[in-house]
């Protein structure tokens, strides 16, 4: 008798040991809380992959001068890889700086944080941009660095704003014409929901639930009202200004609500599935924001997605965003007539040689020096 209560016994301790199904491991519900306490997350991969995305997109525009390359051919004019590519930079963006500053309470640490991720880069991708320029330009190299034109592209790229397109005489004869650096007109942008972010902060919006809530639906509420491009928080009318400060937003709700939402890859692909049937119906644009900064996260953070082997490489997102359109111009400048797809094979590893570089002898070494972030991190009142 009490040998068949052992088995028992030990038979419904099993039993909750024992390992699901594989289909119910991929359509678990994990909560974002609970996950996105930790290091372990894929960003890293999204981040590389969508600077990726950006530069091939881009490679149409170099080579032909148009931009119907197949992602934007497929969404019917709506978004391109590039577009895509950014708003994935800027979801990740939304909920990690808002975590950052929800973390170390202090806006001069947060922002000397942001300033030690951003500049070292962008003024060194500056000065590359000019450097690579002048090798193609039909004005005299003593013409070119002295003219003013120059200094001013120095000055005002090395500072992230106003960003300037044009050098004195560079890629005339590309097929698009006088842009040096097409890729930096987003960090201003960036570095202005930044701004947003210590507002929100101050006001005490991180630790009060309700109130943040607020802030964002009063921004969601703006923008379909009024014209999705003309952003309410940030600078000037470009198109996919909007779209960006819109998925920064999601982020930081996303975060700030991270014990309520849940990470599932079957709402994700559902989600997904949606976007790619009604993609052409007007105004889907403002759902389908939201839907890329929640894939983003599911693709981050779910156990059953996270490869662990890439977060032993550096982090060359940033490197492969803001050095590669020079490379590419530069290529396009040399090679007459190349098409899309060999611009790409030409430019990717020559970029990713130099964000390589650039990471582990100027980003990573100033990161270094940034405010260590507190110990405990503040939790988001109910």
């Amino acid at each position: 008798m009490e040998e068949s209560s052992i088995s028992i016994r030990t038979l419904d301790a099993a039993v909750p040991q024992a390992q699901a199904s594989p289909l119910a491991q991929w359509t678990k519900s994990y909560s974002l809380e609970g996950l996105g306490s930790g290091r372990t997350n894929n960003f890293n991969l999204l981040r590389f992959i969508a600077a990726s995305l950006v530069i091939f997109s881009h490679c149409y525009p170099i080579a032909w001068g148009t931009n119907y390359e197949p992602i934007y051919n497929h969404f019917g004019h709506l978004e391109d890889g590039g577009s895509l590519g950014v708003l994935v930079f800027f979801s990740i963006s939304g909920y990690l700086i808002a975590q950052s500053f929800a973390v170390r309470s202090n806006p001069g640490a947060f922002l000397l944080a942001r300033a030690l991720r951003i500049y070292p880069g962008l003024i060194t991708a500056t000065f590359y941009s000019a450097l690579l320029a002048s090798f193609a330009t039909n004005v005299p190299l003593s013409k070119f660095w002295a003219d003013q034109m120059t200094r001013t592209f120095l000055l005002h790229n090395s500072l992230g704003y106003p960003t300037i397109f044009a050098l004195p005489g560079a890629f005339a004869t590309n097929p698009a014409a006088g842009a040096v650096n097409g890729s930096l007109w987003t960090l201003p942008v960036e570095m202005e929901m930044y701004l947003v972010v210590v507002a929100v902060g101050i006001a005490g919006y991180f630790s009060h639930r309700a109130l943040f809530n607020t802030f964002f639906a009063v921004f969601v509420v703006y923008a379909i009202i009024y014209k999705p491009s003309e952003a309410l928080l940030v600078y000037g009318n470009t198109p996919g200004v909007g779209a960006m400060a819109m998925i920064f937003l999601c982020g930081m709700f996303f975060y700030v609500n991270r014990d309520r939402v849940p990470l599932n890859i079957a709402a994700a692909v559902i989600l997904l599935a949606a976007v790619a049937v009604l993609h052409r119906i007007p105004g889907i644009k403002m759902f389908y924001v939201p839907v890329v900064a929640y894939v983003v996260l599911v693709l981050a953070y779910h156990p059953k997605l996270y490869f662990s082997a890439f977060n032993r490489l550096g982090d060359y997102s940033y490197g492969l965003y803001i050095y590669a359109f020079p490379t590419q111009q530069l290529i396009a400048y040399y090679v007459k007539g190349i098409r899309p797809i060999p611009l790409f094979l030409l430019a990717y590893p020559c970029t990713l040689a130099v964000a390589i570089v650039s990471w582990k002898f100027i980003e990573k070494p100033m990161l270094q020096l940034k405010p260590r972030e507190a110990a405990a991190r503040k939790s988001i009142a109910a």
